[in-house]
């Protein structure tokens, strides 16, 4: 046993036995000596690289971000934790003593998706999250829930109360994601409904537990609240449509007062029909509520929707000398359109 001591001892100091060192010595040390510094250097030996394995990561942190080096700035923005002067040091725009800092959504901006608390950077902002993402606070999420989350660790996303954004029926807590992305209880066409509160457009059939849509006037959340699908978002009411874009039921659903009751479209109105606004007429034209004559290239369903009176395959067609006119390119060269205003006609010539 003292034998194989010894040689532990002389391998830790690193000498051979000497021939004039005395029996029990090494360069003079006794071997108890010689084990106590075997010790230090065993202990320092398996020490050292617990320190670095713990100081790696952080280390590894700083010397990865190359704009460190080169100089962080608009052209190479330091990564969140990266010394830097000012946020403008930073991918995302944040700094704190001296430190880039993670930047929220909705406005945050970000260079990669670590500048980001919701860890979601798209076309350089910080986005919301849907229910089961990482957020750190309930800004990262369109529901405004983040469970678990905080200043030094991450959260999941939860599901969202109503009135709250949504991708899914499994972002919000009623189960309902209403068209528009937000968590209702009931809309027509999905949920359950027991009062007439429960529903998007404030009209439950208690009979069926479900929600009906609301005609002109009726009360709306969405635009799928009105049987035109058109919500005025200022005064919860449901307004006529336009043909374009806007559905039917009755002709009073319309701008135009004309319903097609088989597609459920609103009809364009020809000369002289019913109109709020260019877009119900064919001509384009709207002047006291009533469709005007259309220029040439409009469309029209006879030569009495022309302002030139020349209606060809379904379009208005320019007109020659003394032909009657809004523009002169309502006339055929080399006439110009003389006279005209914005409520009377002019005349090629």
């Amino acid at each position: 046993m003292s034998g194989w001591l010894d040689r532990l001892a002389q391998r830790a100091a690193g000498d051979q036995a000497r021939p004039d060192a005395s029996p029990g010595t090494q360069h003079g040390l006794t071997r108890r000596q010689m084990l106590t510094r075997t010790a230090a250097v065993g202990a320092a030996a398996w020490t050292v690289p617990v320190i670095d394995s713990a100081l790696a990561p952080a280390a590894a942190a700083s010397n990865t971000d190359p704009c460190v080096a080169t100089g962080c700035g608009p052209a190479c923005p330091c990564q969140v934790g990266s010394p830097c002067n000012n946020g403008s040091d930073c991918g995302s725009g944040v700094s704190t003593g001296k430190v880039c800092q993670q930047s929220s959504p909705p406005n945050g901006v970000c260079a990669v998706d670590a500048d980001c608390t919701s860890q979601n950077c798209v076309g350089g902002t910080c986005e919301e999250n849907y229910t089961g993402d990482v957020c750190r606070y309930g800004v990262d999420c369109f529901s405004g829930v983040c469970t678990g989350g905080g200043a030094s660790k991450y959260g999941t996303c939860a599901k969202g109360a109503n009135g709250t954004q949504c991708s899914a029926a499994a972002d919000c807590t009623s189960g309902v994601c209403a068209p528009g992305g937000i968590c209702v209880t009931a809309y027509p066409g999905a949920g359950s409904c027991s009062t007439n509160t429960d529903c998007t457009s404030h009209n439950c059939n208690t009979a069926t537990h479900t929600c009906r849509t609301n005609g002109v006037n009726g009360y709306c959340t969405i635009a799928v609240d009105c049987t035109t699908s058109q919500c005025n978002a200022t005064t919860n009411l449901c307004v006529k449509a336009s043909p374009i874009g806007g559905t039917c039921a009755t002709n009073g659903d319309c701008t135009t007062n004309s319903c097609n009751t088989t597609t459920h479209t609103c009809r364009y109105s020809a000369y002289r029909g019913t109109c709020t606004a260019g877009t119900d007429c064919y001509s384009g034209r709207c002047s006291g509520n009533r469709c005007q004559k259309g220029s040439a290239g409009a469309v029209c369903t006879s030569s009495w929707d022309c302002v030139t009176g020349i209606c060809t395959t379904g379009t208005c067609r320019t007109g020659g000398y003394r032909s009657r006119c809004w523009v002169s390119t309502d006339c055929t060269a080399p006439y110009t359109c003389q006279g005209a205003s914005s409520t009377r006609y002019g005349t090629c010539r």
